[in-house]
């Protein structure tokens, strides 16, 4: 599952929510709140912002000949990722029959399958959805770009990647410069390459491939404290090559199996994007599924059976990308909370 912008929530440095104006028990706290929302000049331009943002990755998906697709946001599998938590619906049919359903966390199963029945080069805007995420950079409910192309691999999502920031950052800022919470990455300019590997020996001084007990706990606080508010300071960042246990529908490298062909983009110190070269052996995605649920202990997942049964029909090569847009727009605004950009954010409606 392409968990762009991810760390769990036990580690995030900063892992707190934004309070706007508290919840909403009667009309006068509600007018309050929409009268807020009407005066904040920077909340009204963060509306525009985000409709030119939205018509220049919709502009540059149809040059490129993609089709834009619509999948549900009720699903009944969950999220595979041990890390990622599916919020449950439950659903009544005319009978009365309840349904235990989920949310999506990503399009990804749903255009996997549109891959299997024959399109090429497909892309979908989605409201998705995970529960536990809430701090600076997440909410619960945020707009994902996720687009697949079919005969490529993870090397062509960094050039689609490149082409839509700068169209974003021309559209709303008419220039290529982003200037971010006081740090600033030039658009224009080399857009770089590290490895994941070579990423943890530059900034942290650690090895990626020491082994310990607690090696994911010790993986995703190195990341998040040492590693990450380093990358694409001056320069956007690709990181590419992760370990093997850091992807469970990615696809390995041919000539090292214990890595996968998975990259993220970073722009000043914030992860914007994830994608890989996707994994099509039905045998190999049955496994690492059983391999997640086994990691999860009790907390078993369900998992999606119908995904298997389509690449046992046969799914082409293929690599796909999740941008996060909310974040695009936090980068491009300069906004220091990703409630800055949403009118209607989770603490919002919690307080």
């Amino acid at each position: 599952m392409k968990a762009a912008g991810f760390i769990p929530q036990a580690v995030q440095p900063q892992n707190r929510v934004q309070s706007v104006s508290g919840i909403c028990k009667d009309k006068a706290v509600k007018k309050k709140n929409w009268k807020k929302m009407k005066e904040d000049t920077f909340l009204r331009e963060a509306v525009v912002a985000r409709s030119k943002c939205l018509r220049a990755i919709r502009d540059y998906f149809y040059r490129e000949t993609f089709i834009e697709v619509e999948t549900p946001a009720i699903v009944n599998y969950q999220c595979a990722d041990p890390h990622i938590e599916t919020p449950s619906v439950s659903i009544r049919d005319f009978a009365g029959k309840r349904h235990r359903l989920f949310l999506h966390a990503s399009p990804e199963h749903s255009m996997k399958k549109l891959l299997v029945a024959g399109f090429e080069k497909i892309f979908q805007i989605a409201k998705v959805f995970r529960d536990r995420e809430v701090s600076d950079t997440h909410n619960p409910e945020f707009t994902l770009l996720e687009w697949y192309r079919v005969g490529a691999d993870y090397s062509a999502l960094t050039r689609d990647a490149r082409a839509l920031v700068l169209s974003a950052a021309d559209a709303v800022l008419g220039k290529t410069e982003i200037n971010y919470q006081g740090k600033t990455c030039d658009l224009s300019g080399e857009w770089k390459t590290l490895t994941l590997a070579e990423a943890f020996r530059i900034y942290a001084g650690e090895n990626l491939f020491s082994e310990s007990a607690d090696w994911e706990d010790w993986f995703f606080k190195t990341l998040a404290v040492e590693v990450e508010p380093n990358l694409g300071i001056g320069n956007p960042v690709f990181l590419i090559d992760y370990p093997r246990r850091l992807g469970t529908m990615a696809r390995p490298k041919k000539d090292d199996p214990q890595i996968l062909e998975r990259v993220e983009l970073y722009i000043c110190g914030v992860e914007l994007a994830n994608g890989y070269s996707e994994l099509t052996d039905p045998i190999e995605q049955r496994r690492r599924f059983e391999e997640a649920a086994c990691r999860q202990g009790k907390r078993r997942k369900k998992v999606d059976t119908d995904l298997i049964r389509a690449l046992e029909a046969g799914m082409p090569d293929c690599a796909g990308m999740a941008f996060g847009l909310d974040r695009l727009l936090m980068l491009l605004l300069d906004a220091p909370s990703i409630n800055r950009v949403l009118p209607f954010n989770f603490a919002s409606m919690t307080g």
